[in-house]
C-alpha cells in the first residue's frame, strides 16, 4: 500500500506539489494524468525516495519513507523516462553486471530467473543485441528485468503492454490536446 499525506514540494517559492492525498491499495494500478508542470515527476521522485518532499508524509508498505528510508526503498523500484544503461554491452550483459553489483550468484536458478525475465518482457530475442539497438521502451522493459520490488514506479507508462500481460479488462484513457499521447491506467489522479 503507498500513502501519500499532505504531500508538498516547493521550489524557491514555487509549489510544484500542492498537499496530495492518496491511498493506494495493494493489487492497484494508480497513475497520474496532467499537463506538463503538474506535479507528476515531482511526486514520484518523491515517492522513490529520490527527492526529500518540503512537508507531508509517503507512507509504503506500513513503513515512513523519512523514517526508514532504506527499509521503505526495498519494496519501491523506480524506472525513469530515460534510464541510463550501458548502450555498448547487450541485454543480457547489462543484466549481469547489474547482478554482479549486487552479488548476486549465477546459479542455475539465477539464470532461469533471468531467461524468464527476458521472455516475460519480450526482449528474450533481443538479449544478445547491443542496447544502442534497442527502442526507447525496450530499454524500459530492460530496466523492469532487475526491479523485483512490490511497488513500482515508472515515468513513461506503456500500460498497454501491462494490460496484455496481465489480462486487465477495464483501463481508462484520459487525455488533453496539450498532453502527450494518452496515458492508460486504472484509477486516474487528473491534476
Amino acid at each position: 500500500m503507498i500513502k501519500l499525506i499532505d504531500l508538498t514540494k516547493v521550489y524557491k517559492g514555487f509549489r510544484a506539489v500542492n498537499k496530495i492525498n492518496i491511498d493506494v491499495k495493494a493489487g492497484v494500478i494508480f497513475g497520474f494524468l496532467g499537463p506538463n508542470g503538474a506535479g507528476k515527476t515531482t511526486t514520484i521522485k518523491m515517492m522513490a525516495g529520490i527527492i526529500k518532499p518540503t512537508s507531508g508524509q509517503i507512507i509504503i508498505n506500513d513503513m515512513d519513507l523519512a523514517e526508514k528510508p532504506s527499509a521503505v526503498k526495498q519494496y519501491v523500484g523506480y524506472i525513469p523516462d530515460r534510464p541510463f544503461l550501458y548502450e555498448k554491452l547487450s541485454g543480457l550483459e547489462f543484466l549481469l553486471l547489474i547482478a554482479g553489483l549486487y552479488r548476486l550468484d549465477h546459479t542455475p536458478l539465477f539464470n532461469h530467473r533471468i531467461s524468464e525475465l527476458l521472455e516475460l518482457f519480450d526482449l528474450s530475442h533481443w538479449k544478445d543485441e547491443l542496447i544502442e539497438s534497442y527502442s526507447h521502451g525496450m530499454k524500459q522493459r530492460l530496466v523492469m528485468c532487475f526491479t523485483g520490488p512490490r511497488f513500482l514506479l515508472w515515468m513513461s507508462p506503456w500500460w498497454a503492454w501491462i494490460r496484455e500481460r496481465q489480462g486487465l479488462s477495464r483501463v481508462y484513457s484520459k487525455s488533453r490536446p496539450a498532453m502527450e499521447p494518452p496515458f492508460l491506467c486504472l484509477p486516474i489522479l487528473w491534476r
